[in-house]
């Protein structure tokens, strides 16, 4: 089963337990990992603080701009900070498979309803990624994703 660990996914910090074959897929958990590195790095943070963030759910322990660095070095965030479904929905295609697709498809899109949220730092999406990763653990909390 596969568990997320930033949306995203994704999403984006999503740590998978299955190997699989598939070579795009493998191209993408390549770059997903190695953005979260890249933005753990550039802000300081920690695994133990990625995995207490996501049990607690609270987003907001760790910098909002290391989500958006993350989100935006995926294609979850575009570069005026806005989440981008459309970007996001083959990102997650790559990354889950079947029941799971669909299910983080449905989380995916549940969430745009960021883009209706005011926030004060417009481009650079802190605010609106930390906003963004607490509705993917909303959604996926009884989902078993992290």
């Amino acid at each position: 089963m596969s568990k997320i660990i930033c949306s995203v996914f994704s999403l984006v910090v999503v740590s998978l337990s299955t190997v699989y074959a598939d070579q795009d897929m493998e191209s993408s958990n390549y770059r997903r990992h190695s953005v979260m590195t890249e933005c753990a790095n550039k802000f300081g943070v920690s695994e133990p603080e990625l995995r207490t963030a996501f049990r607690s759910g609270d987003v907001y322990d760790i910098d909002p701009c290391f989500w958006s660095c993350c989100f935006k070095g995926t294609g979850v965030l575009n570069k005026e900070g806005t989440y981008d479904l459309k970007a996001t929905l083959p990102f997650i295609k790559m990354t889950f498979q079947d029941d799971d697709y669909k299910e983080v498809q449905e989380i995916a899109r549940m969430c745009e309803k960021v883009n209706n949220e005011i926030v004060n730092d417009g481009e650079a999406g802190c605010e609106k990624a930390a906003l963004l990763m607490s509705c993917f653990l909303d959604g996926g909390r009884d989902r078993q994703y992290y």
